[in-house]
């Protein structure tokens, strides 16, 4: 900022012109540090973490079978998710299965938690899964209370494992 102001002489712009640009410039950055992609070895899931927004993100083991685990950074969340789980498959007839899921789920920065939780037929024990070339994609977004509306706040996600045990996460934040 203090370079464009310097050089406003230089450059013929005025000093609001390059307030301007400062601004901007600014706004830019917080945009593009919305997105956060990590790919890590199963084997170091627990300090593979993708940070967006106020959450966090993270695969829960060491091993496929696993699932999508979030927290937040500062206080609570109460949210509504909705993912899709996909096998892929790498024939041209293919072998590609979807299913779509969706639950609310709250989150805190006290405890991991899964993603997303299915019901069993008992409680909410179920977890989307994923195995070597599985993918699952959403989004989630944060609940009101029927009386007051939620902050406008939208996350997705896309994860998957790849055949060398590599576990591949991408996160977005938009408010």
């Amino acid at each position: 900022a203090s370079a464009i102001t310097a050089n406003t002489a230089k450059t013929g712009i005025t000093s609001s012109q390059a307030a301007a640009i400062t601004n901007n410039t600014a706004e830019i950055a917080s945009i593009v540090n919305r997105t956060d992609v990590i790919i890590a070895k199963l084997a170091n899931y627990d300090t593979a973490i993708a940070s967006v927004g106020n959450l966090e993100f993270r695969y829960s083991g060491n091993t496929t079978g696993g699932y999508l685990e979030v927290r937040t950074v500062s206080g609570s969340m109460h949210s509504q998710a909705y993912c899709i789980k996909r096998s892929n498959g790498a024939t041209i007839s293919g072998s590609t299965t979807q299913i779509n899921y969706y639950n609310d789920v709250s989150y805190t920065s006290s405890a991991w938690r899964p993603l997303i939780t299915l019901w069993d037929g008992s409680g909410y024990n179920d977890r989307v899964t994923l195995g070597y070339y599985n993918t699952t994609e959403g989004t989630l977004h944060e609940m009101g209370n029927g009386s007051t509306l939620p902050s406008p706040e939208l996350y997705t996600f896309w994860a998957t494992i790849d055949g060398y045990g590599h576990i591949v996460i991408r996160v977005e934040y938009a408010d």
